[in-house]
């Protein structure tokens, strides 16, 4: 027997993640009078949503013009809510949509689609069909093959505990180590262990890299500040 498709007695619950203010109140009106989709809640990149609306959600969806590296913004949500197909709308032809995807986005919708091609893309994503124009797909295997031949020992090494979760948010802020012991209430020895530790664990020798590493693999929470001018200038120092 054939899956009923999504109708306006099944709405595709959403959760717009990210979405810039105008483009969020478009997208509610449109959806609300389209009937098929339904907006549980519209949140900035660092806020969390109470467990029973990411359970009920369907699809997440994010602004394709963010500011912020997004990529490590849909890893960094699909690691926590992983049943959610992950859309980018108002997506411009020159965006990194292949590391998008790397980052585990399902599909996106171009910044000239109709609002037709809009509602569709979303029903499909549920669907588990990739939105995707041919043009990207060979792009797209060959992100996959360098990914694959990257092992899988890098990414076990990747797990942090929550105490260096917490150093590498403060470096990624410009902190010194003297202001992150003093922030966290720890000795300066604990703060530079912490410090080798997640060095070792991101396989990387300065900070400014760490910080790097840990945006594109959605260890750094999006939307979190990060002062990379600060992080150079401290990276040269630190031993």
């Amino acid at each position: 027997m054939m899956k009923p498709s999504y109708s306006i007695r099944t709405p595709i619950r959403t959760v717009l993640i990210g979405i810039r203010p105008i483009l969020a109140d478009a997208l509610c009106l449109l959806f609300r009078t389209e009937g098929s989709i339904e907006v549980l809640g519209a949140v900035a990149d660092a806020d969390d949503l109470p467990p029973s609306t990411l359970a009920a959600a369907k699809v997440l969806i994010f602004d394709g013009r963010t500011k912020i590296p997004l990529g490590a913004s849909i890893r960094w949500w699909k690691q926590r809510c992983s049943h959610c197909a992950a859309v980018a709308v108002d997506v411009e032809q020159d965006k990194a949509v292949v590391e998008w995807i790397a980052g585990g986005l399902d599909g996106f919708v171009s910044a000239d689609a109709s609002t037709v091609e809009l509602v569709e893309g979303i029903q499909r994503s549920v669907r588990g069909e990739a939105i995707s124009p041919w043009h990207l797909v060979t792009k797209v295997v060959e992100r996959i093959r360098v990914l694959s031949t990257q092992g899988g020992d890098r990414a076990r090494s990747l797990t942090l505990t929550r105490r260096e979760t917490e150093v590498l948010h403060l470096l990624a802020e410009g902190l010194s180590n003297k202001e992150i012991a003093a922030r966290l209430d720890i000795s300066l020895f604990t703060v530079k262990n912490h410090i080798h530790n997640v060095l070792e664990k991101l396989k990387v020798r300065y900070r400014r890299q760490a910080i790097r590493c840990a945006l594109d693999n959605g260890l750094l929470k999006p939307g979190a500040p990060v002062v990379m001018t600060n992080i150079v200038s401290r990276t040269q120092g630190w031993s």
